[in-house]
């Protein structure tokens, strides 16, 4: 039986329309002890896309299923990387992990607190998890990690080690920080690399209430960035950020579009996306 595609098809039923979100939540109780890699990544994927659509009275209920769904899988698979274990094993604890910590899920919070600071103290972190340990410490940190970031990227002689870097730097939850980030992404980081900081912070739940205003107010500096850059910017921030001022915002792509038409194509699927998230949002 095809247990990825029974979740994901219900999952495009309720971005159509035809089902309702809590029905997707009560059917995942089906999936308790699920070990297969694509069911898992499917499941995982869908419940953070709920989480970024949803409002806060409705994020709770998905904290919990995820945290039931991710807590006994990280204990059975283990947080720390095994040489033995195989490629999809260590590609999926890099990807629930920060999910985990997202929905609450303890172990998951103190083991990376802890990595974190070996590693923010010049001790060695499994690179296979170096990438969610840096967007935890920026979903769990302060001005101090910040700082860290920054410098690290500053000296950093490793480009892969600089991308996770700039991900992380969309991490942050504190309102200040994910605003001094718009800054320094914006001022600091090379033009070919600014659009990795501004898509993950088109994805982070605690910044989407403020990317579209920034998105406003940068759109000079932001058009002149490459032109499929400037695309992935556009896809990140409208879905999202623009759910509550939907009207807003196809208004001002309505006049834009009129003026630059190459855009087209990724304003009309962003907006498009957009339109799905609010109804799935206005469920009642």
């Amino acid at each position: 039986m095809d247990r990825w595609g029974l979740q994901n098809d219900l999952y495009a039923q309720v971005k159509s329309g035809r089902s309702k979100v809590e029905e997707y939540l009560a059917f995942l109780k089906h999936y308790a002890g699920e070990d297969a890699y694509l069911p898992l990544v499917g499941i995982s994927q869908n419940l953070y896309q709920l989480f970024l659509i949803m409002k806060e009275d409705k994020r709770e209920n998905i904290s919990a299923i995820g945290k039931a769904f991710l807590e006994p899988l990280l204990s059975t698979i283990g947080y720390d990387p095994d040489p033995a274990e195989t490629h999809a094993i260590s590609i999926l604890r890099d990807q629930l992990l920060l999910s985990a910590v997202l929905y609450g899920v303890d172990e998951a919070i103190q083991f990376s607190k802890a990595k974190l600071s070996a590693l923010m103290n010049g001790q060695f972190a499994h690179p296979d998890i170096m990438k969610s340990l840096m967007q935890i410490g920026a979903l769990t940190g302060g001005r101090q990690v910040f700082d860290w970031l920054t410098n690290r990227l500053h000296i950093s002689e490793s480009e892969h080690e600089r991308l996770n870097i700039l991900t992380a730097l969309g991490s942050f939850k504190e309102k200040e920080l994910i605003e001094k980030a718009q800054r320094f992404m914006l001022d600091k980081v090379p033009s070919r690399n600014k659009f990795i900081p501004i898509c993950a912070l088109g994805a982070n739940p605690f910044a989407t209430s403020l990317m579209w205003q920034w998105y406003s107010a940068n759109l000079t500096e932001l058009e002149q960035l490459h032109p499929i850059h400037y695309e992935r910017v556009i896809a990140a921030i409208v879905p999202y950020s623009g759910l509550g001022r939907e009207q807003e915002v196809a208004a001002f792509f309505d006049d834009y579009l009129s003026r630059n038409k190459s855009i087209k194509e990724v304003v009309n699927l962003s907006l498009e996306k957009l339109t799905i998230h609010a109804k799935m949002r206005s469920q009642k």
